[in-house]
């Protein structure tokens, strides 16, 4: 049996790197209007695509150096290094979709988890 993985961190990473690449284009806007930061799984994704959402909104520019600046925290190198890692910008909207399939599974799996602990404590699902 497969065990199931509720991330994919390289989408997430392809995501920020690819954004940090588009700037304030329409293509950034539609990544922007499809996910949350509560889509990205860890942490530091979550905060670095507020960052980048907020600087989005506001119309100022976006990359390295002003999310990190943004975020008043030493992520530009990282930054940097997924921009360069980024596989193609092309494909940013995939990623996208990929990061959004993931919160999507772990919020079912949450849910799940959920209605599993009330059954077996004998309570009322509904």
């Amino acid at each position: 049996m497969n065990e199931w993985v509720g991330y994919n961190v390289e989408a997430e990473q392809s995501v920020i790197g690819g954004l940090m690449s588009l700037g304030n284009s329409n293509t950034a806007y539609g990544i922007y209007s499809s996910l949350t930061a509560e889509d990205f799984y860890k942490h530091d994704h979550k905060e670095i695509f507020q960052a980048a959402k907020e600087l989005f909104k506001r119309n100022l520019p976006i990359d390295n150096f002003t999310v990190s600046d943004h975020l008043n925290m030493n992520h530009a190198a990282y930054l940097g290094e997924l921009e360069r890692n980024t596989p193609s910008v092309a494909n940013i909207r995939s990623y996208a979709m990929a990061v959004q399939k993931k919160s999507i599974e772990r919020a079912a799996m949450l849910k799940l988890n959920e209605s599993i602990a009330i059954i077996s404590q004998g309570g009322d699902t509904t």
